[in-house]
């Protein structure tokens, strides 16, 4: 009934500008809050936002004092309100604020919406937080140019395509260069089953050093660190070192990762080794970790 009142005062500025202005309150005094009352209270505005006509919602946003003032109302919102009530801003928000947000990233978190809401059990909290976490780093800089190539928009297609009840988004199938997942997975600072896919297929094809290059070229984040603890352990220096001919770079890098425990296995290597070009490499190591 409020949301079918609201849809009726078309035009009407002021009056927009009050209810945006409640809006705006709960959310921002609900932020960090989470007890019974304001679950509640939350459900009853998310449900209040997904019956609202979609010109209606950006009708409301519209009456905002500003952009500042709706980009705040956005991002108190992207972290309290019910997954579909999120999307239903998002999507207003972008409208008046004449800002494109492509169409595979958009279905992209749609998806995480729908498994938030309705998905699996084991995956809904992951889903929840990863939905809200990107919302708020696009809200936060609407500048943003397109980050969409043709491979892009594959591997976003792969991801948003809808499931099977008996399949979980770990049975996922991307059809491109994992390479390029890897690279989507560090942008969006995330990580997951399909991203640790993507790794152990390059490796499988003996490519760390391929793998390092991205981590390296990468800013530092909670993913780059994630994914460097998966990749360069002792398991893989002892698999790098067994191979022949050695691959130096892949050994060096994996050194100065672990650090000193990888002295034993540069040791037990080196007395096995029959040639003089791997002994040289081996030493080479060794003298380096002493230096360090």
């Amino acid at each position: 009934m409020v949301a079918e009142a609201i849809d009726r005062k078309s035009g009407e500025v002021a009056y927009d500008r009050v209810v945006l202005g409640y809006l705006a309150r709960v959310a921002e005094e609900m932020s960090g809050r989470r007890g019974a009352a304001e679950g509640q209270l939350l459900q009853r505005v998310s449900k209040l936002i997904e019956a609202l006509e979609p010109e209606a919602l950006r009708r409301l946003l519209e009456a905002g004092a500003d952009h500042a003032e709706r980009r705040k109302f956005v991002l108190n919102a992207s972290q309290v309100l019910a997954a579909d009530a999120v999307m239903e801003v998002v999507e207003a928000a972008a409208q008046v604020s004449h800002q494109t947000i492509s169409h595979n990233l958009l279905r992209l978190l749609h998806k995480l919406a729908h498994h938030a809401g309705a998905g699996p059990t084991g995956i809904r909290a992951e889903a929840e937080g990863a939905l809200r976490t990107n919302v708020a780093r696009l809200v936060g800089d609407w500048e943003l140019e397109d980050p969409n190539p043709t491979a892009y928009n594959e591997i976003l297609e792969g991801m948003v395509r809808r499931n099977s009840a008996e399949h979980s988004m770990v049975d996922i199938q991307v059809g491109c260069d994992p390479e390029i997942f890897i690279r989507m997975a560090l942008e969006l600072d995330c990580v997951g089953p399909a991203v640790y896919l993507a790794i152990e297929e390059l490796l499988s094809r003996g490519e760390f050093v391929r793998i390092a290059g991205l981590l390296k070229n990468t800013p530092r984040t909670a993913t780059t660190e994630q994914l460097w603890d998966y990749v360069a352990t002792p398991a893989r220096l002892q698999s790098e070192l067994a191979a022949s001919p050695l691959n130096p770079d892949a050994i060096a890098i994996l050194v100065e990762r672990i650090g000193a425990a990888a002295v034993d296995s540069l040791l037990d290597r080196l007395a096995s080794a029959g040639d003089r070009s791997t002994r040289a490499a081996l030493m080479k190591q060794l003298l380096a970790l002493g230096h360090g």
